[in-house]
């Protein structure tokens, strides 16, 4: 959980069950704003973004080690584990609530436990919703042309490095 208690956004572990524990904390970097998202399916990341000035990043902790995966625009969002241990979520370029939305972009983008990269490979469109099949494929949604579509990655298949696109 994270706590304002000392006028920042820092991060705190409770182990369960909750007898006789103190809150441990494990926020990254002192005058940082740490807020978790979710862990991994086997428990062994902690995914968290941790905001300091101007720099936005995305992050996980093992229990030991803080990992910086992916520096993001505006806000990450849609975050949704492989059971594989692939993360996918999306990067919005601006921050847009419903009511002003514009046709801001945002794209969507894979841990793959070593490399971030991004799936969609679609700056200037609308990519939302990654969500991962039991079989490890990745289904999201991409505004491409003007036009909706749903595009499926088989979650392996890369091209120069990144998913291929095909």
């Amino acid at each position: 959980f994270s706590s304002l208690r000392d006028g920042r956004k820092e991060m705190y572990v409770l182990d369960y069950p909750l007898t006789e524990n103190t809150p441990m904390e494990i926020t990254p970097a002192p005058l940082s704003e740490n807020q978790p998202i979710s862990w991994s399916p086997d428990g062994h990341y902690l995914l968290f973004t941790s905001n300091q000035g101007d720099s936005k990043k995305l992050m996980l902790w093992d229990g030991k080690n803080f990992s910086e995966i992916y520096y993001y625009h505006a806000a990450v969002d849609e975050v949704t584990w492989s059971l594989n241990g692939q993360l996918a979520f999306t990067d919005f370029y601006t921050f847009v609530f419903p009511q002003d939305y514009d046709g801001d972009s945002s794209e969507i983008f894979v841990w793959d436990g070593n490399t971030t990269v991004s799936v969609s490979q679609n700056s200037s469109g609308d990519d939302r919703y990654p969500a991962w099949s039991k079989d490890g494929k990745l289904a999201f949604l991409s505004e491409r042309n003007g036009r909706y579509d749903v595009f499926v990655w088989d979650g392996i298949t890369k091209n120069n490095g990144v998913p291929d696109i095909n």
